[in-house]
């Protein structure tokens, strides 16, 4: 339960304390005096979008704050938080006129999102105009699974369903993906050919140019070594001749003086080294190849290597790697036509799981189905609609590109299942039932909605509502006080009304007034002694004139409760 609510700095609220004691909580006060500003202020301290216009003008920032008490273990299998629970739960929201805003769980920072979450098991906000959202056939489903407990079988499928739609999508990817390779394998194929019939070597293209060099200054060569010849051994006077000659002149100079040994030593090495010389010239003038085949054959290679360079802007290294990744790619088409094979026949299970677990939960939406319907038409009996019926119509949603098939026929899966639920409606006595959102009135809706909430909100132990008793008077306003008061025997229950039918049932009744002071505007908020909710009572049943009958009738409405 909510056992106290503080703000501060919020809207037209400069500084305002509320304790909630556990029953029916009524707050009233004339149009315009800011009751619903508490209410807006309770929706941001449960996790809502803030916004700077929320803060006080001349204020930094904004406040609220509410004190929790949760039975221990309350909240242990419902939800993961991370915070430590406490039967005082300390909930803080804070917004600074920049609009940046903080959140605080037993003052520990925690998101906005942590904390809607929190509220979403503490507290049923109904807001001024939430009955509209009964006219969106999309929340119907969620009402009747909320009844029925079905999340966690909705959130399961849900689960399954992101999975099969992750896998889907995968599988559409890597099948355009393989058809647009299949577009151009053959151009990859050719590619791939081209260059691996050419037999690429690293380094071809610096050896044939060396080879080609040779070849096309053969005779040159050939001239030049036999010229280097001649000089050597061949000439009359040649080299070898002339050093023969040395070394005879210097053998009988050592014999005469033998000082010079060495020196002439020297002149015989110079001689060996000549006479190989002499030698390696030779064999490289006989090696020399006279071949305009060999020539002709290097000019053409070489033209296929600059054409393939050329084409594909690479050198020989770049071509070889691009063979090598055409290689792979022609490869990995084999690969992933066996990858989609195993993705299809896995999403086709997951499909299967998904169906069955769909059918499921239809199954289930069926059989509470009668069960809401039972429920919701004895709850509108006792709110004065005895002859009212009410239908959850479920049924599923034909679609050509469904993945449900039944009987020759494609439905609508998605996150939710396979149902479209709709609430039709009656309230006379003789009248088919229609859709809801067609024959409703205001007054009907708000009654619809409460009666939904005493039958869907049972495990969340703060019930809140403002203005639920929109459309409404007379004895179908006492009839809405009567259920909200029998509400607040198990759930704490806080009530915004203009009706004193309603009014006349609170355990706590708080008074809503604007005042201005020095020229600012407050609103404030106090709680009502047993006399002034008489003359409150009676300001709700006559306006501003007030007469002795008037109090009079408000106190027979107050004993009226009380007996």
């Amino acid at each position: 339960m909510l056992a106290e609510l503080r703000i501060k700095n919020y809207a037209l609220i400069d500084d305002l304390e509320i304790n909630y004691p556990n029953g029916l909580n009524v707050l009233t006060g004339e149009t315009g005096a800011g009751k619903s500003i508490v209410i807006d202020a309770f929706s941001l301290l449960l996790g809502e979008r803030a916004e700077s216009e929320m803060v006080r003008t001349g204020a930094a920032a904004c406040e609220v704050e509410g004190t929790f008490m949760i039975k221990p273990g309350s909240l242990a299998d419902s939800v993961d938080f991370p915070i430590e629970q406490s039967e005082t739960m300390l909930i803080r929201r804070k917004v600074e006129a920049n609009g940046r805003s903080y959140c605080y769980i037993n003052d520990r920072s925690v998101t906005s999102n942590t904390l809607k979450r929190l509220g979403d098991y503490l507290v049923d906000l109904h807001g001024q105009h939430e009955h509209q959202s009964l006219l969106r056939i999309e929340s119907h489903q969620q009402l009747l699974d909320d009844f029925a407990n079905l999340e966690p079988k909705r959130q399961d499928l849900s689960e399954r369903f992101l999975r099969y739609q992750s896998q889907k999508a995968e599988l559409e990817n890597l099948r355009a993906q393989i058809q647009k390779r299949k577009e151009r394998q053959e151009l990859d194929q050719y590619q791939h050919q081209e260059i691996a019939s050419a037999q690429l070597k690293p380094g071809e293209r610096e050896s044939i140019l060396k080879e080609k060099i040779l070849l096309e200054n053969a005779e040159q060569r050939h001239r030049l070594a036999q010229e280097l010849n001649q000089m050597l051994s061949e000439n009359e006077g040649s080299i070898l001749e002339q050093f023969d000659i040395l070394q005879r002149r210097g053998s009988e100079l050592v014999n005469i003086d033998d000082s010079l040994a060495e020196p002439v030593k020297e002149l015989n090495t110079a001689r060996s080294i000549i006479d190989e010389l002499w030698r390696t010239i030779v064999k490289y003038r006989d090696r020399i190849e006279f071949s305009p085949q060999r020539l002709e054959a290097l000019n053409e290679r070489l033209f296929l290597i600059e054409k393939l360079q050329k084409k594909y802007n690479r050198d020989i290294e770049g071509l070889l790697a691009l063979q090598k990744d055409l290689a792979k790619r022609l490869g990995s088409l084999e690969i992933d036509q066996t990858r989609i094979i195993e993705l299809s026949q896995g999403l086709e299970t997951k499909r299967s799981e998904l169906v069955k677990k769909a059918k499921e939960l239809s199954g289930a939406r069926l059989q509470a189905k009668k069960r809401i319907e039972a429920r919701l038409e004895r709850e509108l009996s006792q709110l004065g609609m005895a002859q009212a019926r009410f239908v959850a119509a479920i049924e599923p949603v034909l679609d050509e590109a469904g993945i449900y098939e039944d009987s020759g026929k494609r439905y609508r899966l998605d996150e939710n299942g396979i149902d479209k639920v709709e609430f039709l409606f009656s309230a006379n006595p003789g009248e088919e039932p229609k859709p809801l959102r067609k024959i409703a009135s205001g007054g009907e809706l708000s009654r619809i909605m409460l009666a939904l909430k005493s039958v869907i909100s049972d495990k969340i132990p703060v019930l809140v509502f403002d203005e639920i008793d929109l459309g409404i008077g007379g004895r179908v306003a006492d009839a809405v006080g009567r259920k909200l008061f029998e509400l607040s025997r198990t759930r704490q229950v806080i009530c915004i009304t203009h009706l004193p039918q309603i009014a006349k049932y609170a355990g706590a009744h708080y008074l809503v007034t604007k005042r201005t002071r020095s020229g600012r505007t407050a609103t404030n908020i106090e709680r009502l002694s047993e006399r002034d909710r008489v003359n409150e009572i009676a300001r709700m049943l006559a306006g501003e004139k007030i007469s002795k009958k008037t109090l009079s009738h408000a106190q027979e409405l107050l004993k009226e409760v009380k007996t």
